[in-house]
């Protein structure tokens, strides 16, 4: 709470300096500047502790489990395991999640993956690659340290600032956020797909998409639609 009421206490601050009025206009912007990169820190620093805390409390009231690896699913340990052996970088901590809002997967911005544990119900093994290689893409490429320095910012400059469990709500009202977030989907897509043929691993890109929304809208505020994503495999 007190990280919130500094972060919104700096954010004021940063909003008088951006409009000051000085016979040194140089200086003000740049104090403003510093002001608002101050704030950004502190607010990428918020999203990685809330995020941390939320995977706390999940564990504790068994939303998310330490996924434990059996016959049906040992395939997604192994597949991890190899990819992260190939790009020669730390594996994301996997955990298995009832979280409605997690239709397949979710890579999280700390560094760990949440899997729908139904998803083994309604796809394939080459399907459910695919899944799991789309949220590595996310990892390996970065994604979630860009993505916290992006929201932040546009978080700052709108004035909008909340707690990270809630900001996916607030997302799709931040054009840069959107702009942001369709590019780097289709960025994990791509690595997806080019590590499926890499490694010849066929599934049906439109089937998948189709079993994942099962009758919702095909496409949301942050993704294309599956059609037009499918047309990048």
């Amino acid at each position: 709470m007190f990280k919130k009421i500094t972060v919104m206490i700096l954010a004021t601050l940063v909003s008088i300096g951006s409009i000051a009025q000085s016979s040194n206009e140089t200086e003000s912007q740049r104090q403003s500047k510093a002001l608002a990169d101050a704030v950004k820190r502190e607010f990428t620093e918020i999203i990685k502790i809330d995020t941390e805390e939320l995977l706390k409390e999940s564990l504790e009231n068994k939303t998310i489990t330490v996924m434990s690896y059996n016959e049906k699913n040992m395939f997604i340990k192994k597949f991890i395991e190899d990819v992260c052996a190939v790009e020669s970088k730390k594996c994301p901590d996997v955990y298995y999640t009832t979280k409605e809002n997690v239709v397949a997967a979710a890579m999280y911005p700390t560094g760990f993956m949440l899997i729908n544990e139904n998803i083994h119900e309604y796809l394939d093994e080459n399907a459910i690659k695919f899944i799991v290689a789309h949220e590595l893409g996310h990892w390996f490429l970065n994604h979630s340290q860009e993505k916290m320095e992006v929201v932040s910012t546009s978080l700052v400059d709108s004035g909008m600032l909340v707690e990270a469990e809630k900001m996916v709500y607030l997302l799709a009202l931040i054009t840069g956020v959107v702009e942001f977030q369709r590019k780097v989907e289709g960025q994990a897509d791509q690595y997806a797909f080019q590590l499926l043929k890499k490694l010849n691993l066929e599934f049906n890109c439109n089937t998948t998409f189709e079993k994942l929304l099962n009758g919702k809208k095909e496409y949301t505020e942050l993704h294309n639609s599956f059609k037009d994503r499918c047309l990048l495999k």
